[in-house]
């Protein structure tokens, strides 16, 4: 049976871009450093930075370093889709834009990817220097579309969040993202600059988002089974999980049940020794 196919999400997923001289610097800097305090507090951790020559710190959703008077900046997720029209305009170079489109399929459909990668297939033998289309699939319903590669202008991919939340444990994730197949489109470059200047000039980003992601699929010959002109249903939920909750996550499902087979046995004092925890039971 045919599934229908609605829009749950439209918007920018990742945005690289860099400032040259001493004084963009110093305020892309200073921008960088908010949004790097913000993440601090949610629970990330920094980490070292260090792409292309530019070194500096990446702190949950951001990334940013500087070398010879210029900075580079990348944002993923939420962020890049908030401050988009915050960091373009002044922007030396853009040199990656993402756009992401997020369908629910109404029956679900765990073939949907088949489908489209058999067509992009038919396409490009059909078509002299189409961009070559690939898959990665597993038994457990995970499946991943590609076209093109990275080093190209454009480079896209499809694949089953639904699956995706499932393999990462991500319970909330799977709410959300229930029979959900996602369409990115990663542009590069030349191509990164002039979409995220054309998309700043929509009166409404989100439509003209998937407009840009549909016309790509239906270029390599892929069905672009859902309204482009659609509001999306959910505005501003791309998120993603700090460090801190990942911990914890770690700690419930490999810690704690070896932790709970050493206080079955009997060994509690030996547990908490071992941890160094305070305040530990003493010997009866």
């Amino acid at each position: 049976m045919q599934s229908s196919t609605g829009v749950l999400e439209s918007q920018v997923d990742w945005v690289t871009v860099a400032y040259h001289g001493h004084e963009q610097t110093d305020i892309l800097g200073d921008f960088a450093n908010g949004l790097i305090a913000g993440e601090v507090a949610a629970g990330n951790d920094p980490r070292p930075f260090d792409v292309n020559g530019y070194v500096g710190w990446r702190v949950g959703r951001v990334r940013y370093g500087e070398r010879a008077e210029a900075g580079l900046l990348q944002l993923s997720g939420q962020l890049a889709e908030d401050h988009l029209h915050d960091l373009v305009p002044y922007a030396s170079t853009v040199t990656r834009l993402d756009l992401a489109v997020t369908l629910r399929l109404d029956p679900p459909d765990i073939l949907y990817g088949t489908g489209q990668y058999a067509q992009f297939v038919d396409h490009y033998h059909a078509t002299e220097g189409s961009a070559l289309p690939w898959e990665v699939a597993d038994a457990d319903t995970g499946h991943t579309v590609y076209l093109g590669s990275r080093r190209s202008d454009a480079f896209y991919r499809l694949y089953n969040k639904e699956q995706q939340c499932r393999a990462d444990a991500d319970a909330e994730g799977l709410e959300v993202y229930r029979a959900c197949w996602r369409h990115e489109l990663e542009l590069h470059d030349d191509a990164a600059k002039a979409v995220a200047v054309a998309l700043l000039a929509e009166p409404a980003r989100a439509p003209a988002l998937s407009g840009y992601v549909g016309d790509y699929v239906r270029k390599h010959g892929g069905s672009v089974d859902w309204d482009t002109s659609a509001a999306p249903a959910q505005v501003g939920s791309f998120r993603r999980r700090s460090d801190r909750a990942t911990r914890l996550r770690w700690f419930a499902k490999q810690v704690a049940p070896a932790l709970d087979r050493e206080l079955q046995r009997g060994n509690q004092l030996e547990v908490w020794r071992a941890l160094g925890l305070q305040g530990a039971p003493t010997a009866e």
